[in-house]
């Protein structure tokens, strides 16, 4: 049977960004964001009230795509088991304008409790999805994050992924029992952008890989859906129709234990994110997935490193450990240029919006503080969450 990818370990990138459960890709280009929960890295231990010199510690970002707009979520110092907040700026984070969250609570082992992945269609429109692995909720919010609205998902099963597009919400769905080791009954859940009206498709399986498979997140562009299969094989389940319909594509390069990440920069063009166990491979495709680039960056999945596809042309991936060497990749993936460093040992988000301009999320033993670029990376300048 399918296996959930909530039960194995999986990989941040870009943008995302994940919970002790790392995402396997990062769809930044949709405004994507998931959760890194870091283990070495603890929440500040409840004190008093926050007061206005303290400093806001970022966890997480979500872009807006085809934008310089970032949400930030930061977690200031306060009296309350968990304080989180929500700040709206932009990739030099010059200003922050606090805004609202969907309701959070606590979550064993997580700094965002039980935020799991936050995502926006545009500046006014966004998703969150809270839960845990076996029951999750999903939020709307139609006025830039100033309130949020409870949507209910009448497709049944748990939010695994989400990817949102100019007119699209899809939701990767599956059924999670609390008796059975493995999800099961893998679907694409799509709606328009109310999140009011649901419909869903089976994610095909292949007859050598359908017992025991993984499915990585959900990619999306435009009318094009993408999701990666891999068990014995390693397929990518494309759909060309708003997730109505999907064909399955041999792609054999992109064996993974958990699954392959895809983001995608236009209707032909591909970006992958493998984990093959302790280490991780990257891949570019400019065939839409018929034929796959092998980027010789393969790094230590534990390392602290992070991938960030940008455009067709363009993506960025640090090293890890120790100084989080930032490396440029472009011309198809053929050209690989060292281009800086952050000098973090990890980091909790990566996104940049062209290809000068960047926001990074370093984290150092317990803090954590954002780091922005103008010069591509070659230089990094510190900001401080002050909302005004």
């Amino acid at each position: 049977m399918p296996r959930c990818p909530r039960s194995e370990a999986r990989r941040r990138v870009g943008g995302g960004r994940s919970r002790l459960v790392r995402p396997a890709v990062s769809a930044r280009a949709l405004g994507v964001a998931t959760i890194l929960v870091v283990g070495w890295l603890t929440t500040t231990p409840p004190s008093t009230a926050r007061a206005s010199s303290d400093p806001i510690s970022p966890l997480l970002v979500a872009r807006v795509p085809n934008s310089s707009t970032i949400f930030v979520v930061g977690s200031p110092t306060c009296s309350r088991p968990l304080c989180l907040g929500l700040y709206r700026t932009s990739v030099t984070a010059t200003g922050f304008a606090q805004v609202a969250l969907p309701p959070v609570t606590s979550s064993s082992g997580s700094l965002t409790g039980t935020l799991e992945h936050l995502v926006f269609a545009n500046a006014r429109i966004g998703f969150a999805v809270m839960g845990s692995s076996r029951a999750t909720t999903l939020y709307a919010t139609f006025d830039g994050a100033r309130t949020w609205h409870r949507r209910d998902v009448t497709v049944s099963g748990v939010i695994e992924s989400v990817a949102a597009t100019p007119s699209a919400l899809y939701l990767e769905v599956a059924n999670c029992a609390v008796t059975v080791p493995y999800c099961q009954n893998f679907r694409v859940a799509r709606s328009n952008l109310s999140a009011v009206h649901w419909t869903s498709t089976p994610i095909p399986q292949s007859r050598t890989s359908a017992e025991g498979s993984f499915f990585g997140p959900l990619a999306a562009l435009g009318l094009d859906v993408w999701v990666t299969e891999t068990g014995s094989r390693a397929y990518v389940a494309q759909s060309r129709d708003s997730g109505r319909t999907f064909k399955l594509t041999a792609s054999p390069e992109l064996l993974s234990v958990a699954g392959c990440g895809l983001t995608a920069t236009s209707p032909t063009t591909l970006w992958a994110q493998c984990p093959t166990g302790m280490m991780e491979g990257f891949w570019f495709s400019g065939s839409d997935g018929r034929s796959w680039t092998y980027l010789s960056l393969r790094v230590a999945g534990t390392a602290g490193s992070y991938f960030d596809p940008v455009s067709p042309s363009l993506a960025f991936l640090t090293r890890g450990e120790p100084s989080n060497v930032l490396v440029r990749i472009t011309n198809s993936a053929h050209t690989i240029t060292t281009v800086g460093s952050l000098g973090c040992p990890n980091l909790l988000a990566l996104t940049f919006v062209d290809l000068d301009h960047g926001l990074a999320v370093c984290a150092v033993s317990s803090v954590t503080y954002l780091e922005t670029t103008a010069t591509g990376g070659a230089t990094w300048q510190r900001a401080t969450i002050t909302p005004s």
